[in-house]
């Protein structure tokens, strides 16, 4: 942290500074994750990163950035209740944190409860943070094989989450996992596909997709 955020001291707006610090299925008190920072300080390496990266980049915001969330599973419910309490704790410890990361990835093979979700969304903004969407993309397996009529349904989930989300105003940045299709995270599994991977709002040939129309007007629509 010292050596990373102090290179680039005042230069990064906001530093993920803890990135997925839950795992349900590890067993762990408090649904943690298992890791070498775990390990070597049990939970406590959280805050303890926090504040080496205030020290580190006074100016930058610190966010914490946590997957799963979304879902309404009994992993992701778990994660939400766990990410709620971890919070709550920092913020009365006086750790310097700003910023939540939820990285949307959606599925549409498991399940989802908009409601449920930006409850989620709405306690996280009572504790005075900021949200960010940080690796919003659709995993697509479960859709059309035809690529037209997959593209139209990537699209109708992503409307259907940007206009959930974006009528919390904590929500402040929503960032794509990758622009194109041919540079996503998907095709490293697309042996779990029916056909190639499509999750991203531009193809493999950077022409854009129903979905960069969507943000775009979700976007247009929020800032109004």
């Amino acid at each position: 942290i010292d050596e990373v955020a102090g290179r680039y001291r005042g230069r990064v707006r906001v530093w993920d500074v803890v990135n997925e610090p839950f795992w349900p299925e590890a067993g762990e008190p408090g649904n943690y994750g298992t890791g070498p920072w775990y390990d070597a300080f049990g939970p406590a390496y959280i805050g303890r990163a926090l504040h080496r990266a205030a020290a580190a980049d006074p100016r930058a915001l610190l966010a914490i950035n946590e997957a799963h969330t979304e879902q309404q599973t009994r992993r992701g419910m778990a994660i939400r209740s766990a990410l709620l309490r971890l919070i709550e704790d920092l913020l009365q410890a006086g750790a310097p944190l700003h910023v939540i990361g939820l990285q949307g990835h959606l599925q549409p093979h498991r399940p989802f409860d908009g409601a449920a979700f930006e409850d989620f969304l709405w306690k996280i903004a009572g504790f005075g943070l900021r949200i960010h969407i940080t690796e919003l993309d659709v995993n697509d397996r479960s859709l059309d094989r035809d690529a037209a009529r997959r593209d139209a349904q990537v699209a109708e989930w992503t409307a259907r989450f940007l206009g959930l989300v974006l009528k919390v105003p904590a929500v402040r940045a929503v960032i794509s996992w990758q622009l194109s299709d041919r540079y996503s995270f998907y095709r490293d599994s697309r042996s779990l596909f029916q056909a190639e991977p499509r999750p991203l709002p531009f193809d493999g040939n950077y022409r854009r997709k129903p979905v960069y129309d969507v943000m775009a007007r979700r976007f247009a629509a929020a800032a109004q």
